[in-house]
């Protein structure tokens, strides 16, 4: 019973990849083809951006109430695993890409300072979200 879903799915994705790797092709030959869309529309864009400022609403009421610190730097841990999986799910990594280092830095630098106690009540989520976000549009523009 199980068999028969897991090659659907195996199917359906092999089919989304074959699809999407023929569209980068065809946006590859000057004058032919669609254009290259980007890895993050707009509208993920902003909803990237929302949950990024609601989490760090929560951080910054859990970090005043100040002995729910522990509860902050478990938002801290959470946003950094959606973040991380929503970004791969939409082919963006960290670690490389024609804008690597200062993805990177966006977001090292973002987890060191949320792991911070009073710092960790700025919108530093917001903020790292936004750059890898603008980052990862100016990476598909060059390319």
């Amino acid at each position: 019973m199980v068999a028969p879903i897991v090659a659907a799915g195996a199917r359906a994705a092999l089919g989304r990849g074959a699809k999407a790797g023929a569209m980068r092709a065809a946006a590859a030959i000057p004058g032919g083809g669609e254009e290259k869309q980007q890895r993050i529309s707009k509208f993920t864009a902003v909803l990237m951006v929302s949950l990024a400022v609601i989490v760090d609403l929560l951080q910054f009421f859990l970090t005043l109430s100040g002995f729910l610190m522990l509860g902050s730097l478990y938002m801290t841990f959470l946003a950094a695993c959606i973040f991380g999986i929503w970004f791969a799910l939409h082919d963006i990594s960290y670690f490389s890409g024609k804008k690597a280092l200062p993805k990177m830095l966006a977001v090292m630098g973002g987890l060191v300072a949320e792991l911070l106690v009073i710092i960790n009540a700025l919108p530093i989520t917001t903020l790292s979200v936004l750059t890898v976000i603008l980052l990862s549009w100016a990476e598909d523009r060059e390319s």
